[in-house]
């Protein structure tokens, strides 16, 4: 099976601030979307903290990146079971939820995503 993105990211908002720059909110470990297939649409607190720093180191060496607002762990008794490294090892592991802002949360994976829906179309003789 193709696997693209994480799932678990709804963009909840667009915002405008002072200079007129809008800004995509996004709330990612949220829940179910559209895009979670069989997954629940959480997020492992590790994955959320990772990437919570990765939004703060990479624009101080000159690399855009999506902003994160906020970072918030479920609380104790609402852990997640995961297999993070495809073991076969499942274990309970602390969720959270991630809050970010970027100009627009357009991801590869989107693009990808639409593509293979139009070689689909072409290969079913034509465009539905």
């Amino acid at each position: 099976a193709i696997t693209l993105g994480e799932r678990c990211s709804i963009i909840s908002s667009d915002t405008t601030n002072n200079v007129t720059t809008c800004q995509e909110i996004s709330i990612k470990g949220g829940g179910k979307t559209p895009f979670s297939r069989a997954g629940d649409g959480r997020a492992t607190l590790q994955l959320l903290i990772r990437e919570y720093l990765a939004s703060i180191a990479l624009p101080t060496i000159g690399i855009p990146s999506v902003q994160s607002l906020a970072l918030v762990a479920s609380e104790e008794g609402n852990e997640i079971i995961r297999d993070e490294w495809y073991s076969g090892d499942t274990r309970k592991v602390t969720s959270g939820v991630l809050v970010r802002a970027a100009p627009s949360m357009m991801r590869l994976g989107g693009i990808q995503l639409a593509s293979m829906q139009v070689n689909n179309d072409r290969n079913d003789g034509g465009y539905n």
